[in-house]
């Protein structure tokens, strides 16, 4: 039915779509309890869901740049510059993630005028 070449591309496609949602899920579980770590608790959910809906338009934008670039490069272009910004983001912004979860919850709660 399929080619050799053909059934290992298709190996291939599925292993990285199965390790990509496994990935996904895990982000969103860590951000989540990251969230539910730092929302103030007199504000609650609304909170929360501010922290979600900036994470979505986040994820969004960077969504539509990669659509965009993806008509003037290959995929393989496009694979080799998401590895290499990937790592130098990691490499960049490793010691600031690292700090920020070292910092006390109550510094992330709103303050209030009293």
């Amino acid at each position: 039915m399929f080619k050799e070449n053909q059934t290992t591309k298709i190996v291939l496609i599925l292993a990285s779509e199965i390790l990509s949602n496994i990935v996904e899920a895990r982000i969103g579980i860590s951000l989540g309890a990251f969230f539910i770590r730092i929302a103030d608790k007199e504000l609650g959910g609304t909170y929360l869901t501010t922290l979600y809906a900036f994470t979505s338009f986040g994820i969004l934008y960077l969504e539509q740049v990669i659509l965009f670039l993806s008509q003037f490069m290959s995929i393989y272009v496009m694979t080799f510059c998401g590895w290499a910004f990937g790592a130098v983001y990691i490499y960049w912004i490793k010691e600031k993630l690292i700090r920020l979860q070292g910092l006390d919850e109550e510094m992330f709660n709103l303050s209030r005028n009293k």
